[in-house]
C-alpha cells in the first residue's frame, strides 16, 4: 500500500512531465549537496515563476510510475534508472537549459547525463552530449544575420544588384 507521501510525490512527478515535454535523468552519486545548490541557482536564473524548481532528485521507482502516468516513454527494464537520479525538466526551448548544464557538467565532473527526452525523441548519454554541445536557436540567428553584414556577402549582393534589377525590368515589360 503506497504511502500519502509517496502519491503526493509521483503525482507532482506526473504533474512536471506533463507541464515541460522536455526532460533529461541526471546521474548525481558523486556530487555533493553544495555543488548541487550551485546548479539549481544557474539553472533557476532564467526560469518564470511557475517553473522555480527544474532539477531536483527522484527516486527511481516513484518516476517509473510517474512516467507510466504520463504516459511518457517507458522504462521499465532501461538500465538508467540506477543509481541516485535527478531530474532535469526542459522547456520548449531546450538548448539554453542543457547548454547552462552541460557547462556545469563540464566544469565540475561529476554529475552525467543518462538519458532523456526532448521533443518526443529518446537520447541517451552521448546523444545528449552532443546536443548540448549545439549552438542555441538565438544563437543560430544571430550568426545567419551577422552573416549577411560581412563585406563577402556585401560585394556579392552589390555585384548582383544590378543584374537583379534588369531581371525585374524585363519581367515588369513583359507583364
Amino acid at each position: 500500500m503506497p504511502s500519502k507521501i509517496k502519491t503526493q510525490k509521483v503525482a507532482s512527478i506526473v504533474d512536471k512531465l506533463q507541464k515541460t515535454p522536455n526532460f533529461v535523468l541526471v546521474d548525481c552519486q558523486t556530487t555533493t549537496h553544495k555543488k548541487l545548490e550551485e546548479l539549481r541557482k544557474k539553472l533557476h536564473d532564467g526560469r518564470s515563476s511557475e517553473d522555480r524548481k527544474p532539477f531536483f532528485a527522484v527516486k527511481n521507482t516513484l518516476f517509473k510510475i510517474a512516467l507510466q502516468r504520463a504516459k511518457k516513454i517507458d522504462l521499465s527494464d532501461d538500465s538508467a534508472l540506477r543509481g541516485q537520479t535527478a531530474l532535469l525538466t526542459l522547456p520548449m526551448d531546450w538548448s539554453d537549459d542543457l547548454k547552462t548544464f552541460y557547462t556545469f557538467v563540464k566544469t565540475e565532473g561529476t554529475l552525467k547525463f543518462k538519458l532523456g527526452q526532448i521533443d518526443e525523441k529518446i537520447y541517451y548519454e552521448q546523444d545528449l552530449l552532443r546536443l548540448a554541445q549545439l549552438p542555441g536557436k538565438t544563437e543560430l540567428i544571430t550568426k545567419i544575420i551577422m552573416s549577411f553584414k560581412s563585406p563577402q556577402t556585401r560585394l556579392v549582393r552589390s555585384l548582383n544588384h544590378n543584374m537583379t534589377r534588369l531581371v525585374y525590368i524585363l519581367r515588369n515589360k513583359g507583364n
